[in-house]
């Protein structure tokens, strides 16, 4: 059995049997049970740039197949997935989409599951033993002030 947030990257299933591979037309609503709502269906993300410019990315579903479009050209998988990882956002650490059931996943986890969660996303914590140095440089710091203020006071 697929877990739903797996049905939407087919790149989940390159090294599984590829009858087990979801088709695009079997990732419409109902298709698994036979009744599709539709033909095909898509979804569209707006990234918004600094300077107000925005670039669209659109992904449809067309019979077996998937149409990638970056405002509204269409583009191969490979220049899709990079041009959304030159924005940072990474396709693999899944937080581009929000998956069906994801938001209630998220809900359950604990305090701590939720925050690594967000650190994979952000990449924070490839910056975590930096900053955990930087801390410890600037606690010896403070009580270096500390110790020199009161030193001078006396």
């Amino acid at each position: 059995m697929l877990h739903e947030d797996q049905l939407l990257s087919r790149n989940a299933y390159l090294n599984q049997n590829l009858e087990n591979i979801p088709r695009g037309k079997d990732l419409i609503h109902g298709a698994p049970i036979g009744k599709a709502v539709a033909s095909t269906a898509m979804v569209t993300a707006v990234y918004a740039e600094e300077d107000g410019t925005e670039i669209n990315f659109t992904r449809k579903i067309v019979g077996s197949g998937t149409e990638y479009r970056i405002d509204n050209k269409v583009v191969t998988p490979q220049q899709y997935t990079s041009k959304l990882e030159s924005l940072g956002i990474l396709v693999k650490a899944k937080n581009f989409l929000v998956f069906q059931g994801t938001v209630e996943s998220i809900a359950m986890k604990t305090p701590k599951e939720r925050t690594q969660m967000f650190e994979k996303i952000s990449r924070s914590g490839e910056l975590a033993d930096d900053y955990d140095k930087k801390k410890v440089d600037m606690q010896k710091a403070e009580e270096e002030t500390s110790f020199n203020y009161h030193k001078n006071k006396v």
